[in-house]
């Protein structure tokens, strides 16, 4: 069963101050070894696709962000000095043989996570502040003007839109 987490996150808003954010985070699994100080995160995913295309899911859906913010609030319930032994997704397929295989997320793809989420929540910083929730913050950073330029996406097919640099705001 899920464990329900409620927990306080101080990152930077909109206008780069300080803010405590209340969040909420629905954990599938965390295993604590108490006997080796660590502990292990598992988030369970059910697919449509091959599990050999699943790495695009994690892409496209951005798990690595979900996972990121499941250890953010991991640090209410684990003692500070257990450290974490892995952060996994667990996929099971809903066609063919019902398969499941266990992938586990590098550092890296949990940090990019991270300064995924610390963005959305200036983001809604922004709508919570102004009261807007209607139009996005660049909007009014770019005057109303929307740049559409190609980005590095697993589809280079599929625009995206470019238009102010969000680490300006980090």
């Amino acid at each position: 069963t899920e464990k329900e987490v409620y927990f306080e996150v101080v990152s930077k808003n909109y206008l780069s101050e300080l803010q405590a954010f209340e969040c909420k985070a629905k954990i599938d699994r965390l295993i604590i070894d108490h006997e080796r100080r660590c502990y292990t995160l598992l988030d369970v995913k059910s697919t449509s696709s091959l599990l050999e295309h699943f790495p695009l899911s994690v892409e496209k859906y951005k798990y690595y962000r979900q996972l990121s913010f499941y250890l953010q609030a991991c640090h209410q319930i684990v003692p500070p000095a257990y450290t974490l032994e892995g952060a996994y997704l667990l996929a099971v397929e809903t066609i063919g043989y019902y398969r499941s295989r266990l992938f586990k997320l590098d550092k890296s793809y949990l940090s990019k996570g991270e300064k995924n989420w610390r963005t959305l929540l200036k983001r809604i910083s922004y709508h919570q502040a102004t009261n807007n929730w209607i139009h996005p913050w660049e909007e009014l950073y770019n005057k109303g003007v929307y740049l559409i330029k190609m980005s590095g996406h697993i589809n280079p097919d599929y625009p995206t839109i470019k238009s102010v640099n969000m680490t300006h705001f980090i």
